[in-house]
């Protein structure tokens, strides 16, 4: 039996979810938490085989929890939830070493092939996610490395903004969301910050949001 817990500040959702769970075969639910906190808590208290996880969850993210539970078990696997699956999610789970990503509206079938994927030690993004994409956007990824922070580089508040919530794998909705700005907006954003730093695709940029994150976050902490 895959033992799973169950991480979505839905209540609805969550019961909805665990209710389908329960008539899989080969699947037992052990656990279901309604924060990333909490999740944490549980993961470490029941160490299952996987957890099923919404990144944006209170307290900490599915991304911020996968991060504490890995000091304690670094094999731990998440399976996480969304109801996107941008090259930015796809990218940023990566990068924190999830496993997977799947959609709220998944099928049963897909959902059984997607739990089995990632507790075998694959990785499952989506039908649409196939190797050679998956390669692709990789290799784009990689590219960036050579994208270099300019000290001089010339970025307005809220492009510095939307680089900390890219760097954080938020979606261009999310990120206008939390700006109380259109997507239009961010979308503009994204495009002059592409410009400015040689950005050519999404995990260019992506990766240069992060780079730009970690490198000025250093240099808070160094006082430099």
């Amino acid at each position: 039996m895959i033992k799973l817990i169950i991480a979505d500040d839905h209540q609805l959702f969550r019961q909805g979810l665990i209710a389908l769970l329960n008539e899989f075969d080969d699947v037992e639910v052990v656990g279901e938490a309604c924060d990333g906190a909490e999740l944490v808590e549980l993961f470490l208290k029941l160490q299952p085989d996987l957890a099923i996880v919404d990144i944006s969850m209170p307290v900490l993210t599915g991304y911020d929890a996968l991060n504490e539970v890995r000091k304690f078990i670094p094999s731990a696997k998440f399976l996480y939830l969304s109801m996107y699956s941008t090259p930015e999610y796809v990218q940023f789970t990566r990068k924190i070493g999830g496993k997977g990503l799947i959609g709220k509206n998944i099928e049963r079938k897909e959902l059984s092939f997607a739990i089995n994927s990632v507790v075998n030690g694959r990785e499952y993004y989506g039908k649409e996610w196939t190797q050679e994409k998956l390669q692709e956007l990789e290799d784009s990824y990689r590219r960036s490395s050579d994208l270099v922070i300019d000290p001089d580089l010339c970025l307005t508040v809220k492009e510095k903004e939307v680089l900390y919530y890219l760097s954080e794998g938020y979606s261009t909705k999310e990120i206008a969301d939390r700006l109380n700005c259109g997507t239009r907006t961010v979308e503009s954003h994204r495009y002059k910050i592409s410009k400015k730093v040689g950005a050519n695709s999404s995990a260019q940029l992506i990766a240069f949001a992060i780079k730009f994150v970690s490198v000025h976050e250093r240099k808070k902490s160094t006082g430099t």
